[in-house]
């Protein structure tokens, strides 16, 4: 299958052109032979709109730009997405993405993440992103900022192979932290379509890109023109399966911490100002009775500290390390791999207790840990969140191909390169603490020269949103000092209270009624 994102330059308020421009990158994507093609938001306008602005550019789902693409296509059998600012017929003004074929209209999806810029003229749509058949294959399609959030791809109709993402995504370079991690946990090729440029001093992420499921960047491309590549049409074997545990569907996320612990009591442990936070790095896995001599020969930095996962042979070969952590000072945190397979969980501030792999284990004073899926599967570190926690702790063993990160190819937008920032490596980590607000610590044995640490502590906020780090040396330990602000942000939960659960439940219910959708044809 083949699929095409368009990259445009920053819109100005003139449609009449700006569909003279998208005419001619679709007619340019189906001579090469695109199936699919996708078009950034708003694509005939501008984005940053005042609400005068957008009702004097509104049109109907069914309007003037939908006319101009089936112009473009020529009755070739190519479907395009492109974005709207859509005027229902009850006068409210949705930031819409339209999908259409050559027959024309095929469906509409409104936006339901809106970002701050969207939130001066449109509504919030009501509904989850729509799925649809191009050709053999099933592509989903949400718009920009609903990717900052895993679920509106988990509630999805229909498992998509392909997802189409029309964004208008500023300052952060190509592919974007969301982009790149909604990949991953969703098991799909992503399309994305973006604009570059500088639009009323906002600068645009410059370019879009097709991601494979795996993380690889298929394709890329900053200045205005179209990017395409040739995907697989099938979900992969081991691609993950959608949905939102029902847990994870109430509407308590939309509530602070403090107005939480108001409500339910002990449960939603207070942030400890002050706390400094470690996590170990270790090159070689080492032996039980190893241990003690590197932790006292490291300062004492950290008040709680995660360990990289450990095995032993025996119950009692860790028994010395409560009594090292009262004189330390410090809690210690770590996986134990015991004999006959059972993975426990070790924490020097209480008793031992069994770890499951498909949740964490929630400790007392707000702290949760897992294994390597408390990064690979979202529904993790979104369970921790719903229990109260504030800090995950990720103790693995080995990093293994599957955990790292899949580095992007150099790129030629206007925005400053970052292939020497330290946060790089860490992507499924500040995925996992941005998107449900906590400070995540990830231990693990990462020998020297095998490529960029994860090995870390990263926390949501900084000066460009896109978190802090402490990376872990060889050798020793990062730390990580969970300040004023830092605690206000936490407590905020600014990413869970984005969420919108009852149009999840809604979603989810509609998604175990249906076992296989209509084509596009026989809506």
């Amino acid at each position: 299958m083949r699929v095409a994102a368009i990259i445009e330059a920053a819109g100005a308020l003139d449609p009449a052109h700006g569909r003279e421009r998208l005419q001619a990158r679709v007619a340019a994507a189906v001579a090469r032979g695109a199936s699919l093609v996708v078009a950034p938001e708003l694509s005939v306008t501008g984005y940053l709109l005042t609400r005068e602005e957008a009702r004097a550019v509104a049109e109907v789902a069914d309007g003037p730009t939908v006319a101009a693409i089936v112009e473009a296509l020529a009755g070739e059998a190519t479907t395009v997405v492109a974005g709207i600012v859509e005027q229902a017929p009850d006068g409210s003004l949705y930031n819409s993405a339209v999908v259409v074929s050559a027959q024309g209209l095929e469906a509409t999806y409104r936006k339901a993440h809106l970002w701050v810029d969207d939130t001066v003229w449109a509504v919030p749509g009501d509904e989850p992103g729509v799925t649809m058949e191009v050709g053999d294959a099933i592509v989903g399609l949400v718009i920009c900022a609903d990717l900052d959030l895993p679920e509106p791809l988990a509630v999805l109709g229909r498992d998509p192979a392909v997802v189409a993402v029309p964004t208008a995504w500023p300052e952060e370079r190509t592919p974007a932290l969301a982009w790149w991690v909604r990949a991953r946990d969703v098991g799909a090729t992503m399309v994305v379509a973006n604009r570059v440029g500088t639009e009323r001093g906002v600068r645009f992420g410059g370019g879009g890109c097709i991601i494979a499921p795996d993380g690889t960047i298929v394709a890329s491309r900053d200045g205005p023109g179209v990017v395409l590549a040739d995907v697989e049409a099938r979900r992969p074997r081991a691609a993950p399966s959608l949905g939102v545990p029902r847990e994870l569907l109430s509407s308590a996320g939309e509530w602070s911490r403090a107005a939480l612990a108001e409500r339910a009591g002990a449960r939603w442990s207070a942030i400890p100002v002050g706390r400094r936070v470690g996590a170990m790095r270790l090159a070689r896995p080492v032996a039980v009775e190893d241990l003690r001599a590197i932790l006292e020969g490291q300062p004492n930095a950290a008040e709680l500290l995660v360990l990289p996962a450990l095995t032993v042979e025996h119950d009692d070969e860790l028994g010395w390390l409560e009594p090292w952590s009262r004189v330390a000072g410090c809690r210690v945190v770590a996986l134990v791999h015991m004999p006959g397979g059972e993975r426990r969980v070790l924490d020097t501030a209480s008793d031992l207790r069994a770890a499951p792999n498909d949740a964490p284990v929630v400790l007392p004073g707000g702290v949760a840990v897992a294994g390597a899926e408390g990064l690979l599967d979202w529904r993790i570190a979104r369970r921790a969140a719903e229990a109260g926690a504030w800090l995950l702790l990720v103790s693995i063993v080995r990093v293994d191909p599957e955990l790292a990160p899949v580095l992007r190819p150099l790129t030629t937008s206007e925005l400053a390169p970052r292939d020497g920032d330290p946060r790089a490596p860490f992507r499924l980590s500040l995925a996992r603490a941005i998107e449900s607000d906590l400070v995540v610590a990830v231990a693990a044995v990462e020998p020297g020269g095998a490529g960029p640490t994860i090995a870390g502590v990263v926390a949501p906020g900084g000066r460009d949103g896109l978190g802090t780090v402490a990376v872990a040396p060889l050798g020793g330990v990062a730390t990580l000092v969970v300040d004023q602000a830092l605690t206000d942000a936490l407590d905020a939960r600014p990413a869970w209270r984005r969420r919108r659960p009852a149009l999840y439940r809604r979603a989810m219910t509609a998604r175990a009624a249906v076992t296989r959708g209509p084509s596009l044809r026989e809506r």
